[in-house]
């Protein structure tokens, strides 16, 4: 008779065969597991699609478009006034009109519900960018020569710009920055013109 051979307290034993015993199931990859245990899958171009994101990217589209068309416009409108200035021998920068202007875009931001300031950044570079234009066909003119502009914050970029322009254009330019505060009254004195550049 042959004894059974000893074993190590500890050691594995290999699994009896029996009908409780079946292969183990291999395990899910990365995605499998996503779709069966119900876990959110990325958003990916067909997702975009189906919300709804696709449609509005092309209103936002055809909104820059006509955007840019409206600059077009304006531009052809102002070459027109600049025909007529060039024909009446008119200034080619009115200050006063360009801060009305300013004012009225900024109110009519407040009540479209935007940021005033988001607005007048925006049409100064319009009107920064007419100026320009302008003054490639006229020369520059004031509108009233000798008539007294205080700039606050005259000695940044923009307003070291419009310090320049303003005096080539005759006009009487103060500057009111932060070391001029203890001069505040006299310059402020007789003005006809303020303006507060963006920066």
């Amino acid at each position: 008779m042959n004894e059974p051979e000893p074993t190590t307290p500890g050691a594995s034993q290999p699994a009896a065969a029996g009908p409780l015993s079946k292969p183990l199931p291999k395990p899910l990859s990365t995605e499998a597991a996503r779709t069966t245990l119900g876990a959110p899958q990325p958003a990916g171009a067909g997702a975009t699609e189906a919300i709804g994101i696709g449609r509005l990217r092309e209103q936002i589209d055809s909104i820059d478009k006509q955007l840019v068309a409206l600059l077009a416009q304006r531009r052809r409108v102002v070459e027109e006034i600049t025909q007529v200035k060039q024909q009446h021998d008119l200034p080619t920068f009115h200050p006063a009109r360009e801060e009305n202007l300013i004012s009225a875009r900024r109110a009519q931001a407040v009540e479209a519900g935007l940021d005033p300031d988001y607005v007048e950044d925006l049409f100064r570079a319009v009107l920064r960018q007419s100026r320009v234009g302008q003054l490639r066909t006229l020369g520059r003119r004031a509108a009233r020569p000798g008539a007294r502009v205080l700039i606050v914050g005259g000695r940044g970029s923009m307003g070291r710009f419009l310090g320049a322009w303003f005096t080539q254009s005759d006009y009487e330019v103060r500057v009111l920055d932060r070391d001029d505060w203890p001069r505040v009254q006299s310059l402020t004195a007789g003005l006809d013109l303020c303006l507060r550049p963006c920066r």
